[in-house]
């Protein structure tokens, strides 16, 4: 795939997800960090406080616990790593077209199609840089008219941008060749025939390279000299967004879930805000250590509203945590945003006065949070004439108003309805015609009343009934 392509190598991806007891990311902490690699046994990757002791990459662990008695080890996982990677890459896709994972820590960006779009390679990078800088953590860059030569360049921490068609090949002969694709068994066969360097691997004939290395090596070094380009999966984003935290220490109080949760909230701001979406519903997932039932606990959070800002949703996390209850210590915690819409303007009367700090979706919002969902109810009009049965309770947020919009307004009845019936006092005058109402037959509870309103002798104005029994009654009272 010809063209200008940047590489991008992010040297402590997995580091910079890590939060420290204080609430602080890993890279940032005052304790020495650093995550190991098993497989290799050695360190891959480092905080600030950890170089600065005199700790390096690659190291062995005997060596750098030797070194260093304080230092926290975690372990490094490369699909944790290569999630983390599809959170910038969803980023980067809001700027750029054209983007290929190289998992766990890598990333290709093609720039020659961008270039018309943003003016020349200088505003196209500060573009992409303003992102980047919303990443923790460092990385290391380079541009090619090779997709192969701007891997190598990137990793040998080249870090410049350029459209110079000859620029990136100086370049490449000044790498070692370990910063390459090569395996460790090509890299010692080069060495055994005296090819050290690129420039000495360029100067050979094609012929004398096929006689002693197979095909794919051949493929390798004609992609680095721009002769043949890679067929790349180009990355295309979810509409979900997902994002993860590994806790370097345990959390077994509730309330401190939120300092972490506070960073991933901030990230779920900057997505929905770049889409121009807002969220309805949050799932947390709870990562707990050696629970008997399960290793998950999930924390849901709602807004009926739908709501973008991160300071929002923590108001709602810091309401709604008094309810949870940890089953066991949390080691992570994970954020799902489902339930994603369009964002829809406000609208708001220009002339309707003073306006509330908060709408009433967002109130319900907070009594959700705080009471739980099935705590809180409200109001809504039924068909049906009985004055007793004119109003029923449904869950909040579910409040049909349609149908509440076609029902009928009783201006003649009053606010206030007595839990029951009461028989009607002497000496009281009626003032109005009777309102009949027969109902209720399909339900076994029917009712054959004739409403009047009246006044007692207090002056008080009354709503009161005859049965057809003769029998007189006090149902509620005029405010």
């Amino acid at each position: 795939m010809q063209g200008l392509w940047l590489y991008i190598h992010f040297n402590s991806l997995q580091l910079s997800r890590i939060v420290d007891d204080d609430g602080k990311l890993a890279l940032d902490s005052v304790r020495p960090i650093a995550l190991y690699d098993a497989l290799n046994n050695q360190l891959c990757q480092l905080n600030n406080e950890a170089t600065q002791l005199g700790l390096k990459t690659n190291m062995g662990l005997a060596a750098a616990s030797a070194l260093c008695a304080e230092l926290e080890i975690v372990e490094y996982d490369a699909t944790q790593e290569g999630l983390l990677l599809n959170d910038i890459a969803q980023k980067l896709y809001g700027v750029t077209a054209d983007i290929s994972l190289d998992k766990p820590n890598g990333l290709y960006l093609r720039v020659d199609n961008m270039l018309k779009l943003y003016g020349g390679i200088a505003p196209y990078w500060r573009t992409v840089s303003n992102i980047l800088s919303q990443v923790n953590g460092d990385y290391d860059y380079a541009t090619a008219y090779s997709i192969s030569a701007a891997k190598v360049l990137a990793k040998a921490a080249y870090n410049c941008v350029s459209d110079d068609q000859q620029q990136w090949k100086r370049a490449l002969c000044g790498c070692a060749l370990n910063h390459s694709d090569l395996t460790e068994k090509q890299l010692i066969a080069l060495q055994r025939v005296g090819i050290h360097s690129f420039t000495e691997l360029f100067k050979q004939p094609v012929s004398a390279i096929a006689a002693r290395f197979d095909g794919p090596m051949l493929r390798y070094l004609s992609e680095l000299k721009g002769e043949r380009f890679a067929q790349l999966p180009f990355y295309r984003p979810p509409q979900q967004f997902r994002q993860q935290h590994i806790l370097l220490y345990e959390i077994t109080l509730s309330e401190r879930l939120l300092k972490p949760l506070g960073l991933m909230l901030n990230e779920l701001e900057r997505f929905l805000v770049q889409r121009g979406l807002v969220a309805f519903d949050l799932e947390v997932e709870l990562q707990l250590r050696d629970h008997d039932t399960e290793t998950s606990q999930y924390w849901q959070l709602h807004c009926a509203q739908g709501e973008s800002r991160a300071s929002a949703w923590l108001e709602i996390a810091e309401i709604s945590i008094e309810r949870l209850s940890l089953l066991a210590p949390v080691q992570g915690l994970s954020l799902f945003a489902k339930q994603l819409s369009k964002t829809v303007a406000a609208n708001d009367d220009l002339f309707s006065g003073k306006q509330h700090n908060m709408s009433n979706l967002q109130l319900l919002a907070r009594l959700h949070a705080k009471l739980g969902e099935d705590a809180v109810t409200q109001v809504q009009l039924s068909n049906d004439y009985r004055p007793e049965c004119t109003n029923k309770e449904v869950v909040a947020g579910q409040h049909d108003r349609s149908q509440s919009a076609n029902q009928p307004l009783y201006y003649d009845r009053p606010a206030l309805l007595l839990p029951e019936p009461k028989t009607l006092p002497p000496h009281t005058k009626i003032l109005s015609s009777p309102e009949r109402i027969v109902n209720g037959w399909w339900d076994d509870k029917p009712v054959a009343r004739d409403y009047f309103i009246a006044q007692n002798k207090q002056g008080q104005y009354l709503w009161v009934f005859r049965t057809p029994e003769n029998n007189w009654f006090v149902h509620g009272y005029f405010a």
